[in-house]
């Protein structure tokens, strides 16, 4: 009877604690999963880049956002 008793009472345990393990799991998924790639616009003032040339650039990515965005031109020799 006292062994009834025990499992019993551990099942409700058992339970909270896989359903804790699922929500955390899926919270890890979310957290790290991949979005869709940003959507990247260039636009130069004129057809040729220089020095001084003003370049616009517009990164969007409407569904999970940027955290940090790097812009770097580099001239092919």
């Amino acid at each position: 009877m006292k062994d009834l008793v025990e499992q019993r009472s551990l099942r409700p345990t058992a339970v909270l604690i896989l359903l804790v393990v699922a929500v955390l799991v899926w919270v890890g998924m979310e957290l790290l999963r991949v979005g869709p790639p940003p959507e990247i616009v260039i636009r130069p003032a004129i057809a040729f880049i220089g020095k001084r040339t003003p370049v616009t650039v517009e990164i969007a990515e409407p569904r999970r956002g940027l955290s940090y965005v790097g812009v770097e031109l580099v001239q092919e020799i």
